[in-house]
Formats: C-alpha cells, sequence, structure tokens
C-alpha cells in the first residue's frame, strides 16, 4: 500500500493490484472493510442479503 499523490492528503491510501505476489484474500478484505465505511445502509443492507 501506499500513499497517492492527489488523494493522499485526505486519508486515501491505494493498493497495487499489477504485482505478482499480491495476496488476493487480504485484497478482497481490505476492498470490502473500506467499502463498508463510506456505503450507506442500504447499500450494507444488500450486501449482507438482509434485502
Amino acid at each position: 500500500m501506499f500513499v497517492p499523490k492527489y488523494w493522499g492528503p485526505s486519508g486515501w491510501l491505494a493498493i497495487e493490484l499489477d504485482r505478482s505476489a499480491a495476496d488476493w484474500s487480504e485484497t478482497a478484505e481490505l476492498i470490502e472493510t473500506s467499502y463498508r465505511q463510506v456505503a450507506l445502509r442500504r447499500q450494507l443492507a444488500v450486501l449482507d442479503g438482509v434485502m
């Protein structure tokens, strides 16, 4: 992970996905966790299969 040049000062992090040594299960967990922090309640309900 690294701090992107323009979005980094706002607290964003970036992941390089083109590396051959990428741990895809960790990457999927990071993406889902990040999405859950910004998603609306109704979007989380769909993600969790409640709706």
